[in-house]
């Protein structure tokens, strides 16, 4: 691999890096926002708590 390619595709990895990062950091934003709307608990924290939270009620 001569240095041209492996700095062409540094370059390439750090673009990606940095889009992957900006979309996580929106949806944690969302998350937030919507967790804020709903009013849920610290404790309920993914998908699956969020629906049985949801099916089951306020505890």
């Amino acid at each position: 691999m001569d240095r041209q390619k492996l700095i062409k595709d540094l370059h390439v990895i750090e673009h990606l890096l940095a889009n992957l990062s900006e979309k996580t950091r929106e949806r944690l934003e969302e998350n937030r926002k919507i967790r804020k709307l709903l009013k849920l608990p610290s404790t309920v924290h993914n998908k699956i708590r969020i629906t049985n939270y949801i099916k089951n009620g306020t505890q």
